[in-house]
């Protein structure tokens, strides 16, 4: 298949890269900075008029959930308008009776808010986001809802939950696991959100991209929580770490930010059922595997 991928140099598209390489799509790297082998999303505008593409990945987006704090400027402005021009694109192309590619969007549980640490929230239930990061992934999940009551637009949201297992730099304030083992590493402090017993879902990036490329596949479409389907707190995540790497961590506490969704249970009950994924990797086994390649 065509393939273009949105954000194919980040951590997950990197690897979502390789995957797909080595199963022999035709892949194009879609991207707003310059380079040997990338195409602008002017390129993406014309691939999609020219009936070039069969799916058309979006993982690009400008913020992560720790910019809360920032300037709005850096910090997912231009996000919705980015795929507001995508789906505007692909509808002018349907006018003209260019087929319609899949849109895959990478959305995030974050749409759902704060939950109450009983509640499994599911794709049909509510959502109310507390950060400005979930608020825009709503934002954009409405803009794709809309294209496919407007003009037929094929369409795949992936809500992720807390992909981990690849390389971050510390710089952006990602990845609570690899911010965790640097510290064990590096006999850094680790700072704690709350009192250590906010639960959240980790997915490994193989189960990840496993699951897009099995999606990709059979062109599913509709909206899906991607996750574990458990979740653990701050406290038991740092006990693995630490049995693992067999050192004690330096821990600090400070105030939850009122952004940070602190119960957060997830199911993946409809994406298991209608695709037959599920994640292979544990936590335990997806950490060890993590340390070894730190």
């Amino acid at each position: 298949m065509n393939i273009a991928i949105t954000g194919a140099g980040g951590g997950i598209g990197s690897i979502l890269w390789q995957r797909l390489r080595s199963e022999r799509h035709n892949l194009f790297h879609v991207s707003t900075k310059e380079g040997v082998g990338r195409y602008s999303y002017t390129d993406l505008n014309r691939l999609i008029n020219n009936g070039m593409l069969d799916v058309i990945i979006h993982l690009a987006w400008s913020s992560v959930p720790a910019d809360e704090a920032g300037d709005i400027a850096i910090t997912g402005m231009d996000d919705v308008e980015l795929m507001k021009g995508i789906v505007q694109c692909l509808k002018d192309a349907s006018r003209e009776g260019v087929s319609k590619p899949l849109l895959v969007f990478s959305s995030s549980c974050a749409v759902y808010g704060e939950g109450d640490g009983e509640t499994v929230f599911s794709e049909g239930d509510e959502t109310s986001p507390i950060s400005r990061y979930g608020r825009r992934k709503k934002v954009v999940e409405k803009v794709i809802e809309d294209a496919v009551d407007d003009f037929g637009l094929r369409s795949l949201v992936l809500r992720l939950t807390n992909p981990y297992g690849f390389m971050r730099g510390d710089d952006r304030p990602q990845g609570v696991i690899s911010h965790l083992v640097d510290a064990l590493v590096k006999e850094k402090t680790f700072t704690i959100w709350g009192d250590g017993s906010a639960s959240k879902d980790f997915v490994h990036i193989d189960d990840v991209t496993r699951a897009i490329c099995m999606l990709v596949e059979c062109q599913g479409i509709g909206t899906y929580n991607l996750g574990s389907g458990y979740s653990v707190s701050i406290d038991e995540l740092i006990a693995i770490v630490e049995n693992f790497l067999e050192r004690r961590l330096a821990t600090k506490f400070t105030e939850s930010p009122p952004w940070d969704v602190t119960a957060g249970k997830y199911s993946i009950e409809k994406v298991t059922k209608t695709f037959g994924w599920s994640p292979q990797i544990s936590l335990e086994d997806g950490i060890a595997q993590y340390c070894k390649e730190s």
